[in-house]
């Protein structure tokens, strides 16, 4: 538990390491709010097949920023990912909806024009299904999860390499996350 604290305290040190203005930024013209705020978010689809077991998932993940500097920024994020599964036990089917819910912060810092750093903090409620006999049990797990990387952002869209720093030992799944989206006014 006491692991958690300093993962905690390393992501925020090295968010604050570059939310030091730049020399290289111009200064803000407008202190107004909304010329502060960017949003986006992503979409997700996924198929897979493990252990006789099929899952589809359909998902939304809105986000939203707060300029700090011109080059740092803070705000939630949060999503949700609908989970269907179906597997055959003999001659029984069963299917299963379970989804998957999930809120954090994150900090951006820009590094170049379409290059940014990202670190952030997400506490997530995983759905995950085993076999039982002849029905497909849902279970659920409560994931830390922290994440750091960076990531390309240009006309709008938007691609993040993530390492999660606190993989859970429940899921045998790689700590890489890949995330496509787009953004607006950031």
């Amino acid at each position: 538990m006491q692991y958690r604290f300093w993962i905690s305290g390393a992501l925020f040190l090295w968010a604050a390491c570059f939310a030091r203005p730049s020399f290289a930024q111009a200064p803000r013209e407008s202190s107004d709010f909304m010329d502060r705020v960017w949003w986006g978010g992503g979409f997700a689809l996924g198929f897979s097949a493990v252990n006789q077991v099929t899952s589809i998932q359909l998902g939304v993940s809105p986000m939203a920023g707060y300029k700090i500097t011109n080059g740092f920024s803070v705000g939630p994020r949060v999503s949700v990912l609908a989970s269907y599964f179906s597997s055959r036990f003999g001659v029984v089917r069963s299917n299963k909806i379970a989804p998957t819910y999930a809120g954090g912060v994150f900090a951006r810092q820009k590094l170049f024009r379409d290059i940014f750093a990202h670190t952030e903090y997400e506490l997530e409620n995983r759905a995950y299904v085993t076999p039982d006999g002849s029905q497909l049990l849902v279970s659920r797990n409560t994931n830390h999860n922290y994440y750091i990387g960076a990531g390309y952002n240009a006309g709008g869209a938007e691609f993040l390499i993530l390492y999660n720093l606190n993989q859970g030992r429940y899921f045998d799944v790689s700590p890489y996350v890949f995330r496509f989206g787009f953004t607006r006014n950031f």
